[in-house]
């Protein structure tokens, strides 16, 4: 999944506060908010996104994910799979898919509320509250550790999907902003921060 939209600075153990009824990227005053994103491979259009289902069903209950589409996503997949000619569309897209499952699992299993999950020009994006803790650190490092498994398991039996979970897995690990591996270093120096802030307090 989704670059990241943080506002102040977040204790490793504090948890943070949202507002569900706006998206996170809207980030005011006092929230400390974030974004998981992945697959970044450059926006083509920006338009407001809209819920998938066309009839406008709803659903509730803690299994029930809204899922936004935008026109540009569906743009690039048309694109990406007129324009493939090795068969890596497929697999590639089979491969992001289970990336966004790895990080929607953990945070379910570690209990953060996942808002929604919006599919754009950009890439996928998975709303959530996420906590600045290692529940969060867990959470965005299961997408790429999904992709690097199914990369070890099925080097030999499926080259082609082996070699997309390998890529998108490693691409997910770098240390830059708007990756995982960014979000995560970035996760270790607020920890580190705390760590020195607390050190430095006067001790009553």
């Amino acid at each position: 999944m989704a670059g990241p939209a943080v506002s102040g600075e977040v204790a490793w153990s504090v948890p943070a506060t949202v507002r569900q009824d706006r998206w996170l990227s809207e980030t005011e005053p006092g929230l400390q908010t974030r974004l998981l994103e992945s697959i970044p491979v450059g926006a083509l259009f920006r338009f407001p996104a809209g819920i998938c289902l066309p009839s406008g069903i709803s659903c509730s209950g803690d299994l029930c994910l809204t899922i936004s589409i935008s026109p540009g996503f569906w743009l690039l997949l048309g694109a990406f799979l007129l324009l493939d000619r090795r068969g890596a569309a497929g697999p590639f897209l089979l491969a992001a898919g289970l990336h966004e499952a790895g990080h929607l699992l953990v945070l379910r299993l570690t209990g953060i509320p996942v808002l929604a999950l919006e599919l754009r020009g950009s890439g996928a994006v998975i709303r959530a509250e996420l906590p600045g803790d290692r529940r969060e650190a867990l959470a965005l490092a299961a997408g790429p550790g999904a992709n690097l498994l199914l990369a070890a398991l099925f080097w030999r039996l499926w080259p082609m999907f082996g070699l997309c979970n390998l890529c998108l897995g490693l691409a997910n690990l770098l240390p830059l902003p708007g990756r995982d591996g960014g979000r995560l270093l970035r996760l270790y120096k607020e920890k580190r921060k705390m760590e020195e802030r607390l050190a430095k307090s006067p001790r009553t």
